[in-house]
């Protein structure tokens, strides 16, 4: 029969109340450590949350700019067209081309 399987041996004097103490120790900082990778996923998230409102406020910004800019670049398309066909016009003295200048500048499908 092998010695520590023996019921009647006592226990080992090496064992002792500083072992249970590190190992409370061992534990307790493992349970600190838990918690503080859990609150620092909790900071991520919010974090990353809050990344993800700024990106979708930026790319609403960003859809914004290009109606205003495509809008305007409209805009300056339909101004420039018709001044300048409406001054070629009236620069030939021919109000017939002028007048047809001017219709189909009413007319126009992107206006």
């Amino acid at each position: 029969m092998r010695l520590d399987r023996n019921p009647d041996r006592s226990p080992s004097p090496v064992s002792s109340s500083s072992d249970t103490d590190d190992i409370d120790d061992e534990h307790e900082y493992e349970a600190e450590l838990l918690e503080s990778i859990a609150e620092k996923e909790v900071e991520l998230n919010h974090t990353q949350e809050l990344i993800n409102e700024r990106n979708r406020q930026v790319q609403a910004t960003l859809t914004e700019l290009q109606q205003i800019n495509n809008t305007t670049l409209k805009s300056v398309n339909n101004f420039t067209l018709f001044p300048t066909s409406f001054l070629f016009c009236c620069a030939s003295a021919n109000i017939v081309s002028c007048l047809s200048a001017f219709s189909c500048y009413l007319t126009r499908s992107d206006t």
